[in-house]
């Protein structure tokens, strides 16, 4: 393996194979000490199929019925989750807690947004 490039913090400069700028001498990372890394849990991204995609927007369209909401509610929220439309029938079936939980998100996320951008009008 060719060792990756390496741009310089404070000139620029680009280089490879060494802690310490050829250009301008700035070290990017000192002798001895410890090479920075972010600790993070790593999880298995896993593929949603298109049946459960299906199931997720006959949930959403159960939702709309039990709360009076228009089956546009159902289409948008289902394009904002996976960015694209749905493609199947308007079939509705009882939320489960998968959807139920992603509508109480979005509207907690929409209520800390308005509640942002009236602080900021305010001051």
């Amino acid at each position: 393996k060719e060792p990756k490039e390496i741009k310089c913090g404070k000139c620029n400069h680009i280089f490879k194979s060494s802690r310490t700028c050829p250009k301008c001498g700035y070290e990017m990372i000192s002798r001895g000490e410890a090479i920075p890394f972010h600790k993070a849990d790593l999880v298995e991204i896993k593929k949603v199929s298109s049946e459960d995609k299906e199931i997720f927007y006959r949930q959403l369209l159960g939702y709309c019925r039990l709360n009076s909401k228009s089956d546009g509610f159902a289409y948008w929220t289902y394009k904002e989750k996976y960015g694209v439309g749905p493609a199947w029938e308007k079939k509705a079936m009882e939320p489960g807690q998968e959807v139920l939980n992603y509508i109480k998100h979005k509207q907690i996320k929409f209520a800390k947004s308005r509640s942002a951008n009236e602080h900021k009008r305010c001051n």
